[in-house]
């Protein structure tokens, strides 16, 4: 647990006005979740913490596979908690386990654990990325249970804490994990026989322990001692505070540490500013009523100090001390209902002072003892204000234990009779926003992309909602936009969860004026018609449109071009536009006229930062279609030839372009030489023909003209001879 307050809840941010602008608080409890199953035998078997932004892990001695063992949880998005896993190995008993969890979300869980030899020995795990690390010994086998104490600083850096054997005999050991590495072999923090250890690390990594000593090696545990290390220094010689039980130990975000044991009749507290000296004197509550009971200490940011302890039917009491100050000399206690015994109660505290207490009390209790219902309480409220009076939040229920973070959140988690574990989080905050992308600028008439991430820690997600600033919105985590006009535009983005609270961000976008623009209304082809196989050198482009401001443009076509009907872009020209409606007729260059083909066109009006616009225009094909190329030659598949020395046969072929190939019947004509009139005339088959004498062909040029309805279409020519 936190030695200092952590999130506290919804209804202490509503009461004391902590909502800031940018979060709209509607706190609430989420529902009762389960997470396992605990040992019924001791209650105090569980542990919880909340890291700084809300992170919660969860360990305790449960059951796995009919023995006893260490287990864990994690806090998952939106309300829920990861699968139990073991965190220890082997089936030997376990005894209560320690959880240490730093600002980064590294843990540390220690626990005793019985060996082969049915001896106990401290173990640890650590877990980073997610993953518990295989257990490893840290301390010598002892006959009793060590009941180990961990703590860890914000770096990450960790020190266990436990009473067991060493090589100058039973006594006070720790054993320390820095920088990554391995654990240290134990170190004597007191060489001689205690119990009830407690160790906290300040942010920094400077420890310190708190322990009952034993008078004399027969006698039990019962002179609260303490000692201190600096981070990278030694262990101080031991410090005595008196005779007392239960101790309990916290750290405040300032380094405060704040100690309290029982020490009949009242409850006694001892603190320690960072860099001062201890003082101790009486709280003025009284001890815990039930055996083996302890009070509990938190301390917040600023090193105001907060004592509660258990009672019967008066009800939770607590005191508080503001930093540099003293106890008052009136106990106060919590409001509870007549004849409700209270119990086993746990406190935390984040830095801003914000806290909340839980405790186990029973409904209707005899004053005598026995009967009643177990009820898990909290209640809520800030160092030197008032507390809210407790609620019941959870039925039944046993010792509990909780954290707050630094939003004001609260982690409550009890384990009950029947074995079985759960926690309740009261959720004080809204959604995190996560990967929060606004453009700084960008341009009218252009879609703009916005995104968000909302996460929350508890509670599942509602709608995200965005406010572009131009009187228009949407919802969604991935929106787009198009402002119409420049300007200015505060961008708002609020995104809720399921209990209503809501956290905005705004940013500011600076549009600057649209490019300029262009719209093609009409384009089409003119004096397009082919003459045999090739365009009319006098074909034009008729384009008309508007064009937003002046410009000097480019008029670009795309399509189909000779020689194999590849797709490429020409400029056919370039000129000046005046801004409004425009009709221009655009001449086709002769060396362009010469390669185009039948089909379909893109028209492309482009200039300088404008915004272009394309028109789809059809070329079409002569009804006899386009001849796209030819080739005369020895052979039906034999190369373009222009002259062979002899030859028997001659084989001429038409290739037409694609899509433009004619419908009609096609014939060819030969001529041979030094004659007007064609030698022979023949219906034309998949556009190729030939011409062949067993003698020889005379010397001359020959000719095979392509005609369509007695039109010539194309002609190619060989000499021969």
């Amino acid at each position: 647990m936190h030695g200092g307050f952590a999130r506290g809840l919804l209804l202490c941010l509503a009461c004391l006005g902590i909502v800031t602008s940018e979060a709209q608080a509607t706190p609430g409890w989420t529902p009762v979740r389960p997470i396992g199953y605990g040992n019924a035998l001791d209650f105090r078997t569980l542990v919880a913490d909340l890291t700084p932004t809300g992170a919660a892990t969860v360990t305790w001695r449960g059951t796995t596979e009919g023995h006893a063992a260490i287990l864990a949880v994690a806090g998952a998005t939106s309300g829920g908690f990861t699968p139990s896993v073991v965190v220890s190995r082997g089936t030997s008993d376990v005894g209560r386990p320690s959880l240490a969890v730093s600002p980064s979300g590294a843990a540390v869980a220690t626990w005793a654990q019985k060996d082969a030899d049915g001896m106990w020995v401290v173990q640890a795990s650590v877990r980073t990325g997610g993953t518990w690390s295989a257990p490893e010994q840290l301390s010598r086998p002892t006959v009793d249970p060590p009941d180990p104490s961990t703590a860890i600083a914000d770096n990450g850096n960790a020190i266990v804490v436990w009473v067991g054997e060493g090589f100058l005999g039973e006594g006070v050991q720790a054993s320390r994990r820095e920088g990554g590495s391995g654990w240290t072999a134990p170190e004597y923090v007191h060489a001689y026989p205690g119990g009830d250890p407690h160790v906290v690390m300040d942010a920094e990594g400077n420890a310190t322990v708190l322990w009952l000593r034993r008078p004399s090696k027969t006698d039990p545990p019962s002179i609260v001692s303490a000692a201190e290390r600096p981070a990278g220094g030694t262990w101080s010689s031991l410090h005595e505070f008196g005779g007392g039980s239960g101790p309990h130990l916290a750290v405040g975000a300032d380094g405060t540490v704040a100690a309290i044991w029982n020490a009949a009749p009242y409850a006694t507290a001892a603190i320690r500013p960072r860099g001062g000296s201890w003082s101790s004197e009486d709280t003025g509550m009284w001890s815990g009523s039930y055996p083996g009971e302890r009070p509990q200490i938190a301390v917040d940011g600023a090193g105001d100090v907060t004592a509660i302890g258990g009672s019967s039917a008066n009800g939770i009491q607590y005191t508080q001390r503001p930093a540099g100050g003293t106890w008052p000399l009136i106990r106060t206690y919590l409001r509870t209902p007549y004849w409700t015994d209270n119990y086993w109660p746990a406190i935390a505290a984040n830095s801003r002072g914000i806290g909340v207490i839980s405790y186990l009390g029973v409904k209707d209790a005899i004053p005598t003892g026995g009967g009643g219902t177990p009820i898990v309480h909290a209640s809520m409220g800030k160092v030197g204000g008032a507390w809210t009076d407790p609620f019941g939040i959870a039925n039944p229920g046993g010792v509990v234990g909780l954290d707050i973070d630094e939003a004001d959140d609260v982690l409550v988690c009890w384990p009950t009779h029947t074995g079985a574990a759960y926690c309740r989080v009261y959720d004080a905050t809204a959604p995190r926003l996560l990967d929060l992308s606004v453009p700084d600028g960008g341009v009218a008439e252009r879609a703009l992309a916005f995104g968000v991430r909302p996460v929350d820690s508890w509670s599942a997600l509602g709608t995200t909602t965005w406010s572009f600033g131009d009187g228009t919105s949407a919802t969604g985590t991935r929106p787009a936009h198009t402002y119409a006009a420049a300007g200015r535009y505060t961008v708002r983005v609020t995104a809720r969860d399921a209990l209503g609270n809501a956290t905005s961000a705004q940013r500011i976008v600076n549009v600057a004026p649209a490019p300029p623009k262009v719209v093609i209304d009409e384009a089409r082809f003119r004096k397009s018609e082919f003459r045999r196989s090739e365009l009319s050198d006098k074909a034009r482009l008729l384009v008309a449109g508007t064009l937003s401001a002046p410009l000097r443009v480019s008029f670009r076509l795309t399509g189909p071009f000779r020689p194999k009907a590849d797709r490429r872009t020409v400029v056919l020209a370039t000129r000046d536009l005046g801004a409004g409606a425009f009709a221009e007729r655009v001449r086709v260059p002769g060396a362009v006229v010469e390669k185009m083909l039948p089909g379909r066109y893109e028209l492309e009006i482009t200039g300088p930062g404008l915004i272009p616009d394309v028109a789809r225009v059809l070329l079409r094909p002569p009804k006899q279609g386009v001849v796209m190329a030819h080739r005369i030659s020895t052979s039906r598949t034999g190369p373009n030839l222009l002259r062979v020395t002899a030859a028997k046969r001659l084989w001429a072929t038409f290739t037409f372009a694609p899509g433009a190939a004619t419908d009609q019947k096609l014939r060819a004509a030969w001529y041979a030489p030094n004659h007007d009139q064609p030698v022979g005339s023949f219906p034309v088959k998949r556009a190729f023909s030939w011409w062949a004498n067993p003698s020889g062909l005379a010397k001359g040029r020959w000719r095979c003209v392509l005609l369509a309805r007695g039109k010539v279409v194309d002609s190619v020519s060989i000499r021969v001879g």
